[in-house]
């Protein structure tokens, strides 16, 4: 506590007890004079004075209650922002990268690989995953996407973990796609938790586009994609 508050707080205090003090020697003069015979007035006096000093000495001491109670949220709230901001430091921190796209020729297959990364310096635990992929001009809406069922694992401090998402896509949702009149959309959401057990959230949109293609691969093109982060990994607490 500074030396402004604990002068601030040492008055009041001093204040009581020097009312305090003259309570009782009030009380001992009106004792004495009484026993002279003085008038009631003057009884009525000192009771009045007597009143008003009491009724001082509470005003002051709650003002001192309550000036501890402020010094005591004080010092809770730099207590409380302290621990925030050392959980900040260690926690887990989750995000979503964008690797690569591969096609089988054989089989007209699409798979995408996408990266869940934990950048901070503590385990990110009941990592939570699943995606989809939708064919559209448009960017679509999360509620637009068909979402898997969810897959669950862990993931160390500074690791990171692979995943592949297949692309099934009819021959003329494919035929947009190659000649850009439509775009594939990976969307990628991702729960954790971290070691102070506190939950968070992420989620990736993707946009991937023919950008080129190469020679012929059993009599088709070559492609290659590229894709435009439409949404980041945004996180939430």
């Amino acid at each position: 506590m500074s030396d402004h508050k604990q002068t601030s707080l040492m008055i009041p205090l001093a204040v009581v007890v020097a009312g305090i003090f003259a309570l009782l020697i009030l009380s001992g003069l009106l004792y004495f004079k009484l026993e002279d015979g003085y008038p009631q007035w003057l009884m009525a006096i000192a009771a009045l004075v007597s009143v008003g000093v009491s009724l001082w000495a509470i005003y002051l001491l709650s003002e001192t209650l309550k000036a501890t109670r402020d010094a005591v949220d004080s010092a809770n709230q730099t207590v409380e922002l302290t621990r925030d901001i050392g959980q900040a430091q260690v926690r887990a921190y989750l995000g979503i990268v964008a690797v690569a796209a591969f096609e089988c020729h054989l089989h007209g297959d699409l798979s995408f690989q996408l990266r869940i990364d934990n950048t901070g310096l503590s385990p990110a635990r009941n990592v939570q995953h699943r995606s989809a992929t939708l064919v559209a001009h448009d960017v679509p809406d999360k509620s637009d996407f068909a979402f898997g069922s969810l897959s669950e694992m862990e993931l160390a401090a500074q690791q990171n973990v692979n995943l592949y998402v297949p692309v099934d896509i009819a021959a003329e949702g494919r035929q947009a796609v190659q000649e850009e009149r439509q775009s594939i959309f990976i969307a990628c959401e991702v729960e954790y938790f971290d070691v102070f057990n506190q939950q968070h959230q992420i989620y990736w949109l993707g946009r991937y586009t023919v950008v080129g293609r190469a020679a012929l691969v059993d009599g088709q093109p070559q492609l290659h994609w590229g894709v435009t982060p439409v949404f980041g990994s945004l996180r939430s607490t």
